[in-house]
This record gives C-alpha cells, structure tokens and sequence, in this order.
C-alpha cells in the first residue's frame, strides 16, 4: 500500500483541533468521525485499478470499501440528548484500518 501521509496527517490535525474546540462548559460537544476509504467519484480511478484496488483492500479488515452510508449511523448516534454526556471523541468509522 503507497503510503498516504498527507492524508494520515490531515485527520489528526483536525482530532486536535475537534478536541480544542470541545467547550463543554459552553455546552458546545465535538465529536469527531474518521473515515476510512470512502467509494466516491473521486477514489474512482483507485477502485478501478486492479492492482492499487486490491492492494488497498488488502490492509482493509472488512476489505471492502465503506460507503457514505455507513457513517450515517455512528453519526447519529453521537447527536442525540442520549449521548448528550459524550464530547471529544474520535470514533474510527475505517474498517479496522486505524487497529491494523
């Protein structure tokens, strides 16, 4: 797998900056969500490349890609009253890409 270290850097600048912003005594959560691969229009040149596709499904637990839709529910379950007691984590929706 090419190393992507633009990418790898870009998430855990913004986990800092979400922890920084976590105001609780404002009342103001930040929990943040990091994808993993995400099928989009613009990862389309990777999924259709057999070799880089496979060798990025390869270092994917679940080795498939995620789509928008699977962060719909970690997504939903951090904004409601019932996970009002929740604020500064950083939840790997990645397949297990982040354990590995």
């Amino acid at each position: 797998m090419v190393k992507q270290h633009s990418f790898t850097l870009a998430p855990e600048g913004a986990s800092g900056l979400g922890q920084a912003m976590a105001h609780v005594r404002d009342s103001i959560r930040v929990n943040m969500l990091t994808p993993g691969g995400i099928a989009t229009p613009l990862t389309q040149n990777l999924h259709n490349d057999p070799a880089r596709g496979a060798a990025n499904l390869s270092q994917t637990p679940m080795t498939r890609w995620s789509k928008s839709q699977d962060l719909i529910g970690p997504a939903r379950f951090l904004v409601p009253e019932q996970a009002g007691f929740i604020t500064g984590p950083i939840l790997n929706v990645d397949s297990g890409q982040a354990a590995i």
